[in-house]
């Protein structure tokens, strides 16, 4: 089945939350958790003031946090994830190179992506 663009829309909490719509290029054959969407420096910062903890986030944003939906929210945890693993020294060179892939198509430029890697090491679960 060929590509094709798809945009996603977080649900609305209450009323009073704008929409988030996000586009995407995928295909059939790739699941949707396997989508990045394009992570900034301040949806970063908006998940660690909640200290990666979606359902705050869901309970308490206010609409200045609208530059994170939940999609992002998932593919940040994903991404912590997956750097402590590289960390722990346990990754195979392929899961290296295609976290590296990862990381320079999904996130928005250097600042975020350093960033990111500063959050994986003080964040803790």
């Amino acid at each position: 089945m060929p590509a094709k663009d798809v945009c996603l829309k977080p649900e609305r909490g209450g009323g009073i939350d704008p929409p988030h719509p996000r586009t995407f290029r995928y295909s059939a054959e790739q699941p949707l958790d396997d989508i990045t969407p394009m992570l900034t420096l301040e949806s970063l910062r908006i998940y660690e003031r909640f200290n990666g903890d979606i359902d705050g986030w869901a309970r308490m944003k206010s609409l200045t946090d609208s530059s994170i939906a939940e999609t992002d929210w998932h593919v940040i945890d994903a991404l912590i994830t997956d750097l402590r693993i590289a960390a722990s020294g346990r990754a195979s060179p392929s899961f290296l190179r295609e976290l590296d892939a990862r990381l320079q198509t999904g996130i928005a430029d250097n600042d975020a992506r350093a960033e990111l890697r500063a959050l994986a090491q003080r964040l803790t679960r």
